[in-house]
C-alpha cells in the first residue's frame, strides 16, 4: 500500500482537511461530508475525530462540538483544559459535562500534570463561577509552580478583583507569590491599553489595602528559575511602563533594594537597569535620595 508522504500538502479533498475547515467554521455539513468521504476510504477513525473534537472545542464551536460527540465512540477523552478554555462559553462546558468531561483532569504535558480547566478560564468571572457550579475544586489541584501555579496566582496575574473574592470565598488558599506577579502584570502598555492596565493595578491596590500581602514578602526562600524576589523586582523587570505600580509599591513601603534569592545579586534597581525602563530607574533614584545614610 503506498503510504503519503506527510511533508506533501493534503488536497482540497482530503476528508482531513474537510472536516477540520468545517470544524473551524461551524459548518456542520462540511464535517458530515469529510467524515463520510473518511468513512468511505477507510480513514473514519479515533485519531480524525479526536483532532476534528480539539478544533472545533478550541474554536468554541457549539453546534460542530454536539455533532462530533454524537458520533459513535466520540473520543471526549481527547480532550484537554488548554484546548477546551481557548475559546468557551457557558454552553460550550455544559455540553462536555453532560458527555463526560472531567472538569478536574488536569492537562497532560511531555514534562507532568498540566494546568486545569478553572486555572485557565480564571480571567472570566462567569467562566470562573460556572466551573465553581459545576464541582471544581479548588482544595485539590496538583501545584506545580512552573506548569500548574496556585489558583490565587492565576486570578493575581491575569484575573478581575471580584474573581480573587470569589475563589478565596470558596476556598482557595493565599500563598506567598500573589502579589509579585500582580505587579509583574501591570506594567502592559497602559499608555495603549487603559482598561487592562486599570483592572490590574485594581488588583495590586486590592491585595495590598484590603487583603494586606507583605509588600516586602520574598516569593521563596530557596533559588529558583524565574522567581524575582519581592513585588517591586517583578515591576521593575517588565519592559513595559510600569512606573507607576512602582511608585504605588514604593508609598507603601516596598525596599527596592532587597536582594533576590536566585543568584542574590539583582534588586529592583538592577532589574530597571536590565529593562532599560528610564520612568522606573528615576523614581527609584528619587526614593533613594529621600533615604537617611545606611
Amino acid at each position: 500500500m503506498t503510504m503519503l508522504d506527510p511533508r506533501i500538502p493534503a488536497s482540497p479533498s482530503d476528508p482531513k482537511l474537510i472536516v477540520e475547515k468545517g470544524c473551524s467554521a461551524n459548518n456542520i455539513e462540511a464535517v458530515k461530508t469529510g467524515l463520510q468521504a473518511a468513512a468511505d476510504q477507510g480513514k473514519k477513525d479515533i485519531s480524525l475525530l479526536s483532532s476534528a473534537l480539539r478544533t472545533a472545542t478550541s474554536a468554541g464551536n457549539v453546534a460542530t462540538t454536539k455533532y462530533l460527540l454524537e458520533q459513535e465512540h466520540a473520543p471526549i477523552d481527547a480532550l484537554s483544559p488548554l484546548s477546551v478554555a481557548q475559546n468557551a462559553s457557558p454552553e460550550l462546558l455544559q455540553l462536555l459535562v453532560d458527555h463526560g468531561f472531567d472538569v478536574n483532569e488536569p492537562a497532560s504535558l511531555p514534562m507532568g500534570r498540566g494546568p486545569y480547566l478553572l486555572q485557565r478560564v480564571c480571567h472570566d468571572e462567569t467562566l470562573t463561577r460556572w466551573c465553581l457550579d459545576h464541582g471544581a475544586k479548588v482544595d485539590s489541584m496538583a501545584v506545580d509552580p512552573y506548569h500548574s501555579p496556585p489558583i490565587l496566582q492565576s486570578v493575581a496575574s491575569m484575573g478581575s478583583v471580584p474573581t480573587f473574592k470569589l475563589l478565596l470565598e470558596r476556598g482557595a488558599k493565599l500563598d506567598g507569590r500573589i502579589l509579585h506577579v500582580a505587579a509583574g502584570n501591570v506594567g502592559s502598555r497602559p499608555d495603549t491599553d487603559r482598561e487592562y492596565f486599570k483592572t490590574r493595578m485594581a488588583m495590586v491596590k486590592y491585595l495590598v489595602e484590603e487583603v494586606g500581602l507583605d509588600v516586602n514578602e520574598m516569593d521563596s526562600e530557596e533559588s529558583m528559575g524565574n522567581y524575582w524576589g519581592t513585588p517591586i523586582c517583578y515591576a521593575a523587570r517588565n519592559p513595559f511602563d510600569c512606573a507607576e505600580v512602582v511608585r504605588y509599591l514604593l508609598e507603601k513601603g516596598a525596599d527596592p533594594e532587597v536582594v533576590e534569592c536566585m543568584e542574590g545579586v539583582n534588586d529592583a534597581f538592577s532589574y530597571a537597569e536590565q529593562a532599560c525602563n528610564t520612568e522606573i530607574m528615576k523614581g527609584l533614584e528619587e526614593w533613594r535620595s529621600r533615604q537617611p545614610p545606611r
